[in-house]
C-alpha cells in the first residue's frame, strides 16, 4: 500500500489541546500516513501517535458495545 502525503505534518490545535494526546486533532488517515513515513524511513513509531490510534480503537469498540473477539 502506498500513501502519498505532504511534507507538512503540523496542524493548528484548538483551545482543548491535551499534552497527553498531541495527535488528537489529526485524522486517522493522517496518523496512518505519518506512521508509514516513519516506517519507510526505518524509524520507530512515535509512541504518542500509536497511543492515539489505540485510544480511538478502544472508544470505537466501546461504542459498538463489544470486543473484537465476539
Amino acid at each position: 500500500m502506498r500513501i502519498q502525503t505532504t511534507a507538512q505534518q503540523t496542524q493548528a490545535t484548538g483551545t482543548d489541546y491535551d499534552p497527553q494526546r498531541p495527535y488528537r486533532d489529526y485524522s486517522a488517515v493522517e496518523l496512518a500516513e505519518y506512521m508509514e513515513i516513519q516506517h519507510n524511513r526505518g524509524q520507530g513509531f512515535d509512541p504518542a501517535a500509536v497511543f492515539e490510534l489505540v485510544v480511538r480503537a478502544c472508544e470505537l469498540e466501546s461504542i459498538k458495545g463489544g470486543s473484537a473477539t465476539q
